[in-house]
């Protein structure tokens, strides 16, 4: 993900600043939801993810981005915070879904991950539906 202040190796650089954090943070996810093809570019190898208690891989990680590309019309993300120390990231954002039938959401999350070589390896994610459907949950969900 390339999270390495100025001229830093990875996916992605972000300036010094937390604007620049959060712009990098939001364009990562929407790229790797845009196109899943993405993913290796972004989340190392032996990636993990744990969103309210669930646990998964990549590979489990990059079939839940697929199915849910592939159910919603679109999906956007909204970095309200983020902070970065070392290789540590933390944000809090939402993820606002419009699925092709019809039906919104807006998820919350909160989010602590770790970068190696700028790319995530793991995370974990809090999240609650914030509005819109609420029987979507957000592990279902989150990004």
């Amino acid at each position: 993900m390339g999270f390495h202040s100025s001229t830093g190796h990875g996916a992605l650089t972000h300036g010094p600043d937390p604007e620049s954090l959060k712009l990098a943070l939001r364009g990562c996810l929407e790229r790797a939801f845009a196109d899943p093809d993405q993913i290796p570019h972004y989340f190392t190898d032996d990636y993990i993810k744990t969103t309210d208690g669930t646990t998964c891989d990549r590979k489990e990680f990059e079939q839940h981005v697929r199915h849910l590309a592939s159910m919603a019309q679109s999906i956007q993300f909204e970095v309200l915070d983020a902070l970065q120390q070392g290789e540590r990231i933390a944000d809090r954002h939402f993820v606002h879904v419009t699925y092709k039938d019809g039906r919104r959401a807006a998820i919350g999350v909160y989010f602590f991950g770790t970068v190696h070589n700028g790319r995530w390896r793991r995370v974990h994610e809090i999240t609650r539906i914030a509005s819109g459907d609420h029987s979507l949950t957000g592990a279902a969900l989150a990004g």
